[in-house]
């Protein structure tokens, strides 16, 4: 059996309000506390009493998609699901049509913590919001009709468990012929966004 306790200093957040810093963790000092012993202490069971639900598969292609790279330049996307990154880093996207016959535009795009606490801290954390940035180190870079880039300085989600696991998520609209307008629209208030936030 094993014991593990963490103990934590709260950073600072981006600005008022938000659930992210950019401030390095002056505490995080972790106790385990090993207990050796004989015998189950939990033991579990399935009981066997439900009705047998049905069973449907199927697949197809999301028509966008996010990847995160290695640097500037966009020649290697990451590898790992969690690579380490330091609060000094700066993070590289690139928002996708699947078809690259399609153009892209991003809606908006949020991060939330791996672990959740079920309290209002699982918030999660907009830096893009209707086109627009929302966190102050948000750069749109030069990119193509079919993929959308950005940098991000990197942060972290504040209050959550034992790492620091992060999951970003973007809206993304595919647009062709038939809905032009609607990437047109993203374009267009991407092009007049005022100052972000934080």
């Amino acid at each position: 059996m094993r014991y593990m306790n963490t103990l934590r200093s709260t950073p600072e957040p981006v600005f008022a309000g938000a659930s992210a810093t950019r401030k390095v963790h002056e505490v995080d000092i972790r106790f385990i506390c090993d207990v050796k012993g004989t015998g189950v202490n939990t033991p579990r069971y399935n009981s066997n009493n439900g009705v047998e639900g049905r069973k449907f598969s199927g697949s197809t292609n999301m028509k966008t998609y996010l990847a995160l790279y290695t640097d500037k330049t966009f020649s290697k996307k990451t590898e790992l699901k969690f690579p380490n990154v330091s609060f000094s880093d700066v993070l590289y996207f690139g928002a996708n049509a699947d078809d690259s016959t399609n153009r892209l535009e991003i809606e908006s795009c949020r991060a939330v913590a791996k672990d959740k606490t079920c309290t209002d801290d699982d918030e999660p954390y907009v830096f893009i919001e209707k086109g627009c940035p929302v966190d102050s180190t948000v750069r749109f870079l030069d990119s193509t009709d079919s993929e959308l880039r950005f940098s991000i300085s990197a942060f972290a989600i504040i209050g959550k468990g034992l790492d620091h696991d992060v999951i970003v998520r973007c809206r993304m609209v595919a647009c062709n012929a038939r809905n032009a307008d609607d990437c047109d629209r993203l374009k267009e208030a991407r092009s007049s966004c005022g100052p972000a936030k934080g």
